[in-house]
């Protein structure tokens, strides 16, 4: 494309003056990842000689790794493809100038590009493949909360049953406030993802500056006589809620069913505030037989088929993997 150049910043106090409409592109975000170690966060910048900014794209590199068993690695995180200014026709071509610039820093800086959460499912399909990703079918759900409300939604009886069994047993919610709620959020929030394989828990510095941040995000626990027995993140973009991040303590609690409380909780949180719809991000693949699918699916969601996009910096495994994936 003409008249246009792509930068990349590192530094939040170094990006120009542009709006802000996508909270996972944000500034605001920008600096929470540049606050939390392990995380080293890249904004791609699209300009015109004309009309100053026109699009700009949130790119994170993550470092992963545990004692045992024993790895390291980093990973580059997008959500969504980028924040685009008013009334811009070529989205898809400077989705593409985006991309590129992307992938050649990070083709030498990780070991693999994870894009998700775009706004269709065929979005930027032609650019994707071309700059050599491949999709993976990944299974979406959302509530749609501006027309009914929580309860009016819930169609799986099992469900129904748990809701009413954890209120009458005087399960609440609350959002956390004080540092001793936020200490026990984040315990029982980095037991949970210690055991999950491919999902993991950020340090407390990413959660800590998630609750200063007052406007876009909100940290809420379910509680059991005085007892945290589930929590979530959850952050606003746009008039919508996305549920992040999600743990419960199913076993030591079971006749609480905390984990349907603790999303029953979100949604009553994202309902009360007046957001348009509840988003639960990374569901995961497609399975027929998923416990979690089949659980958030009781609570009325709507289930979207869409793409998650992988590429890997090393040329013969991306190629390996491009075709055990092949649609």
């Amino acid at each position: 494309m003409k008249n246009i150049s792509v930068s990349v910043y590192n530094h939040s106090e170094d990006l120009p003056e542009m709006e802000y409409k996508n909270f996972f592109h944000s500034k605001s975000l920008f600096r929470i990842y540049e606050m939390t170690a392990g995380y080293f966060p890249h904004m791609i910048v699209v300009k015109s000689e004309t009309n100053g900014v026109l699009c700009h794209l949130l790119a994170v590199i993550r470092r992963r790794g545990a004692w045992f068993p024993p790895y390291l690695y980093t990973q580059c995180r997008i959500y969504g493809e980028g924040d685009y200014s008013e009334n811009i026709s070529n989205k898809h071509e400077l989705f593409y100038a985006m991309l590129i610039k992307l992938t050649r820093i990070m083709s030498f800086r990780c070991l693999y590009i994870e894009i998700s959460d775009m706004s269709e499912k065929m979005y930027g399909y032609k650019w994707l493949k071309r700059c050599g990703y491949f999709p993976i079918r990944w299974m979406e759900i959302h509530n749609s909360l501006h027309s009914k409300s929580p309860k009016e939604l819930l169609s799986d009886r099992k469900i129904i049953r748990h809701v009413n069994s954890g209120i009458r047993n005087g399960v609440t919610a609350s959002t956390v406030e004080s540092e001793e709620d936020f200490n026990q959020f984040y315990k029982m929030t980095k037991a949970f993802y210690k055991m999950r394989l491919r999902r993991f828990c950020p340090p407390a510095s990413f959660f800590s500056a998630l609750l200063d941040d007052k406007e876009d995000a909100k940290l809420i626990v379910t509680k059991y006589k005085k007892k945290i027995i589930g929590s979530c993140a959850i952050v606003f973009s746009e008039g919508n809620a996305y549920l992040w991040y999600a743990a419960y303590r199913s076993k030591s609690f079971p006749m609480q069913h905390p984990n349907t409380m603790t999303l029953w909780n979100a949604l009553n949180y994202a309902y009360e505030h007046n957001y348009s719809h509840l988003f639960f991000m990374d569901v995961g693949l497609p399975f027929h037989n998923s416990i979690i699918k089949d659980m958030i699916l009781g609570f009325g969601g709507k289930p979207v088929s869409t793409n998650r996009w992988f590429r890997c910096s090393i040329p013969w495994i991306n190629n390996i993997l491009s075709w055990l994936w092949r649609e």
